[in-house]
């Protein structure tokens, strides 16, 4: 269950950290004022 449970958070986190430093920066830069 342990392994189960790490087999399927870790990816999520590495495309949660892909998706913060290459899609929100460019949606903060088209929203600011």
């Amino acid at each position: 269950m342990r392994f189960n449970y790490l087999n399927t958070y870790v990816p999520y986190c590495f495309i949660g950290a892909f998706y913060l430093v290459t899609v929100y920066p460019r949606g903060a830069e088209r929203y600011s004022p």
